[in-house]
């Protein structure tokens, strides 16, 4: 095969890069005496650094102490929010933009002594900038103590493997990704888990799970569009004034209430007083509020990273902050990503013996099963399925949830359990527990329902008391995906779970949390196109060179390319490959779902029109094995799609004025190609009979010497609209004895046709390296040439 060169190249002896368009390959070049060397010096700066990071905090921490808490805390929000307006992506978003600032000037108010605030005249902005960037500047220190920190890792972890280690330095950098899901999403997220806990926030606090719904809703809106908002009222009050021929104390006397109101929210902290936006109780905002130099709090307790805002901060528990007996909200997303855990933990700390476990588990697998039912319409869904193990009476197992829809059965696993919260770097046991936990052991439910339900043609499940709830036609069945949904976001790592060394994963099980499970389903308009995408995803799974870091890079490869997995096929020589820039369409899209005055365009695959009405029709159709119809006409690539809509156009005008059936027929070699006999039955014009169009598909198999070949049969109306799909797939077993002479005869037909209409359409001698004109897809040479036949026709 041709090698390709790259669009970008950099060696630099150590380290190679290529770059192929989106596809960027890395190399580690470094020889074994350079790396012994270069771990040694990592070695011997790790307590260097420490020491170097210990006393930058210690500094940022003395000049917060010396701030008003109010002030400083909504200069940096601000400065937060400000940084992030017009950017839609990940992509677009540089570590200039990225502001951490908020939550870790928040955590040391709240577990440090406060000094004597300085008071000043001048404007204490500068200051406050100073601030921000010494902490912007602590980060980037601490992302060049990473590489002390991993060199040194395995004197923590003797056993542990370079792959294990290179996953911990990821996490760890991963723990500090803000935005678990897409603001259009929260709302559903949290209404659909905490609905089911209404009788313990009326017991506990008085109000109801709407009330809380309500209250995350007008917080959200708050701590972002509504900052925006505030300034656009200004502005518009500006315009009032002057368009009201006032004296300016004139107008701000008549406008006195509302003036005050927007000053506040605009230059105060009136929009994020907790309180005022979301009329929670006391008894609750004191729950989830930390108070100034809070003595429940030991931030700096002296161990190992104390202080450091990488690891798991105070405000990651109570995501409030009390000041003067007032409750406030600075970071968005320090409340909108943990609020869920964070009540969670409320709620079991304030009523040890409340069974918030499963409650969470009923809440969190009706929110799957209703997620699957809105992208599969009319889909059959069973949840809480219990099944023999290895056909013992009294042993059972129990799967979460089954989808059948059609001739696909959807296996899920759905894990409520929630990830451990302390950052890799202070606790990665925990973190490879977890993600046993969440996605090993998944895996392995999902493999164990699969495997019991292929042992029987009909396949009995039972309820909790071990009764028949329903039984499984297996024979039906032609395709089984298998899901493992997580209510935590575990993205990064689901993504790419089968590639992750420590885990012992059986199957092709999808991992993916439930906050991309929203996104499909809001994406997907074609029940029939989720299942392809489906199986594209599973086929990536078993793709070794194949590692995203991001559920949506994979919907992102299969809109830019289909069957995305081929993408790989020249890039053996290379041992990393990172695909960038994937889900940015996405990303842009689903940001401004919340915003749908900014008009957002979905990224969708471009397909030709016919090929969007056969999908449509398929969709809106309940014949059998449609999935599978539908899966083999998505798999064709661009230019066969692109040839099969021209000719299918081509056809039906040439049927219009023959009145005679015109085959379609295309031949290819190899298991991977396309080999199909296409017939367009039209009214008014002489239709091949089903017998016919089976003899027809079968000669050109057996001319061809195809092991198989599809049999794609559409039928138009007068409007040259389709009204009928039917795809088979004919095998040389399928030609019957009695059969195989009429069928030869036919083959041998067929062919002259074909010579005969070739010399008619073409004047020039048949070159020995065309394709033969009998349409068998190989060379002339090669083919009827060799065989002396149809030469003087």
């Amino acid at each position: 095969m041709k090698k390709v060169k790259p669009d970008d190249y950099f060696n630099n002896g150590i380290f190679e890069m290529a770059r192929f368009g989106r596809h960027m390959i890395l190399r580690n070049n470094m020889s074994t005496k350079k790396h012994i060397e270069y771990e040694k010096y990592l070695k011997s700066e790790y307590p260097k650094q420490i020491s170097k990071i210990n006393n930058e905090i210690k500094k940022i921490r003395e000049e917060i102490s010396k701030c008003d808490p109010i002030q400083l805390l909504s200069f940096s929000a601000d400065n937060t929010l400000m940084g992030f307006i017009n950017c839609f992506s990940e992509s677009e978003i540089s570590n200039d933009h990225i502001n951490r600032s908020t939550e870790y000037i928040q955590s040391i108010f709240v577990s440090s002594p406060q000094t004597k605030i300085e008071t000043e005249d001048t404007d204490p902005s500068e200051k406050f900038y100073q601030i921000i960037n010494e902490i912007d500047n602590l980060h980037s220190m601490i992302r060049q103590f990473y590489f002390s920190f991993a060199a040194n890792i395995k004197e923590l972890y003797p056993d542990i493997n370079d792959s294990t280690i290179e996953l911990m330095i990821e996490a760890q950098l991963m723990y500090l990704v803000r935005g678990h899901r897409y603001q259009i999403f929260e709302l559903e997220y949290y209404e659909s888990l905490l609905t089911e806990h209404n009788d313990i926030f009326l017991e506990l606090f008085d109000i109801c799970s709407k009330d809380i719904i309500n209250g995350i809703k007008n917080l959200q809106y708050s701590l972002t569009q509504g900052k925006l908002d505030v300034f656009k009222s200004l502005y518009n009050l500006f315009e009032d004034f002057q368009s009201s021929n006032k004296t300016i104390e004139e107008f701000s006397h008549e406008k006195k209430t509302e003036h005050y109101d927007i000053i506040d929210k605009c230059l105060g902290a009136k929009l994020r007083n907790v309180y005022e936006v979301t009329g929670w109780p006391n008894s609750l905002l004191n729950e989830l509020s930390w108070e100034l130099n809070d003595h429940h709090l030991n931030f700096y307790d002296g161990t190992d990273f104390s202080g450091w805002p990488v690891t798991y901060l105070p405000v990651f528990k109570r995501p409030f902050i009390k000041i003067d007996e007032q409750y406030y909200c600075f970071d968005y997303y320090v409340f909108i990503d943990n609020f869920y855990r964070v009540i969670q933990k409320t709620i079991t700390r304030l009523k040890p013996q409340y069974n918030w476990k499963d409650k969470q588990q009923v809440a969190s697998e009706k929110m799957v099963e209703n997620i699957f039912k809105s992208i599969l319409p009319n889909c059959l869904t069973f949840t809480s399925n219990y099944y023999p193990i290895n056909n013992a009476k009294k042993k059972f197992a129990e799967n979460d949830l089954i989808i059948i829809y059609d001739e696909v059965l959807i296996i899920v696993e759905v894990k409520a359990g929630s990830f451990v919260y302390t950052s890799p770097m202070e606790d990665f046991e925990n973190h490879i527990k977890s993600y046993k936990s969440l996605i090993e052991k998944a895996d392995h439910q999902c493999k164990r329902t699969k495997d019991y339900l292929q042992q029987y043609g009909s396949a009995k499940i039972f309820d909790q008391n071990y009764n028949i709830k329903s039984t499984i036609d297996m024979n039906r069945v032609s395709k089984i995906y298998m899901l493992s949904v997580t209510i935590d976001n575990i993205n990064t790592f689901a993504a790419k779970a089968e590639k992750i060394s420590f885990l012992n994963l059986n199957d092709s099980t999808i991992s993916i949390g439930v906050d991309d499970l929203m996104v499909y389903r809001e994406y997907f308009d074609s029940p029939l196109t989720f299942l392809h995408f489906l199986e594209q995803r599973t086929l990536a799974t078993k793709e070794p060179k194949l590692t995203l870091n991001d559920e949506l890079d994979h919907l992102g490869m299969y809109i830019k390319h289909n069957y995305y997995t081929l993408e790989l096929q020249d890039t053996n020589d290379y041992s990393r490959i990172n695909f960038y820039g994937y889900r940015a369409d996405l990303d842009n899209y689903f940001s401004k779902l919340y915003h749908p005055q900014l008009n957002p365009v979905k990224p969708t695959q471009i397909l030709p029109d016919i090929f969007c009405e056969m999908i449509n029709w398929l969709d809106n159709s309940n014949i059998s094995k449609r999935a599978s119809m539908a899966n083999y006409l998505l798999n064709f690539s661009t230019e066969a799609k692109k040839q099969l809509s021209e000719s299918i156009s081509y056809v039906i005008n040439k049927q219009n004025s023959s009145k005679e059936t015109i085959p379609i027929h295309v031949a290819g070699l190899g298991s991977n190609s396309l080999r199909y006999t296409c017939f367009i039955n039209q009214i008014n014009i002489s239709n091949f009979t089903d017998k016919q169009k089976r003899k027809y598909t079968l000669a050109n198999l057996l001319r061809d010497k195809d092991d198989d070949r599809c049999l794609i049969d559409l039928y138009f109306n007068e409007q040259n609209k389709i009204e009928k799909i039917n795809i088979k797939k004919l095998r040389k077993k399928d030609i019957l004895d009695t059969e195989l002479d009429d069928i030869k005869q036919l083959s041998d037909t067929i062919a002259k046709n074909r010579f005969i209409q070739f010399n008619r359409n073409h004047k020039k001698k048949i070159g020995r390296n065309d394709l033969c004109p009998c349409g068998s897809g190989l060379k002339y040479k090669k083919c009827c040439l060799l065989k002396n036949k149809y030469i003087s026709t």
